[in-house]
């Protein structure tokens, strides 16, 4: 069920990924990530697949305070099946990147406020505190193969599930 505007990519896409918008915590949120992870693991037993919790990939791209990041790592991290990612969007905002933005740029003057709150209260610092104190029925690495890019705004942001 996608959430999403239609037309043919959303259609193509939504045959296998569910787009969902709002946060965790909303009821109506909670109960459809539920119901999209429940009907992976039918479909996946349906199609016979000899795992009976395949893999998923889950990107977090909503509002990019810490804590709002840090609940959605705790939110995913036992919903998610073993091998599943978690991939945490905009990492670089804990580095208040909108400094390095040309002065005179509309990205700037709309983003300075913003990332320079999130200077040490954003994501990547996110991540750091969710992986120091994690769930103890589960454990999450990153997985930086993807770092070398050079290009990603979410360096560090890979986590998956390894227990």
């Amino acid at each position: 069920a996608a959430l999403l505007p239609g037309g043919s990519l959303f259609e193509t896409l939504g045959r296998r990924i569910t787009f969902l918008r709002g946060s965790v915590g909303d009821a109506k949120v909670d109960a459809a990530v539920d119901a999209a992870l429940a009907a992976t693991a039918a479909d996946n037993e349906e199609h016979h697949h000899p795992e009976a919790g395949r893999p998923v990939f889950v990107t977090l791209d909503s509002d990019h305070a810490y804590a709002h990041v840090l609940a959605e790592l705790r939110f995913f991290a036992a919903r998610v099946p073993v091998g599943s990612f978690i991939f945490v969007q905009d990492t670089r905002l804990s580095y208040a990147w909108a400094a390095s933005v040309s002065p005179g740029s509309t990205m700037r003057k709309d983003h300075a406020a913003y990332t320079a709150a999130l200077d040490g209260n954003g994501p990547a610092d996110a991540i750091d505190a969710f992986l120091r104190a994690p769930d103890p029925r589960t454990t999450f690495a990153v997985d930086g193969r993807f770092d070398k890019l050079l290009v990603s705004n979410s360096a560090g942001g890979l986590l998956r599930r390894v227990r």
